[in-house]
């Protein structure tokens, strides 16, 4: 872990591979299969925040008129 905080934790992962283009697909497949982990392993620990931008608002005011 190198950074905790209120509503995010950061983890570093080190990985090497044989190629530019393969470490960068590791570094997906390692990111992808962390988060996975994360979600079936401890549901609880992932933020739940909603954030609304300016088209959600813009599609709700408008519905509202239609």
């Amino acid at each position: 872990m190198t950074e905790a905080g209120e509503q995010a934790l950061q983890l570093r992962c080190l990985v090497t591979a044989a190629s530019a283009g393969a470490a960068w697909d590791l570094r997906c497949h390692v990111r992808e299969q962390l988060i996975d982990f994360i979600q079936r392993e401890y549901p609880q620990c992932l933020p739940r925040q909603r954030q609304e931008g300016e088209v959600a608002v813009e599609m709700r005011n408008s519905a509202g008129t239609a």
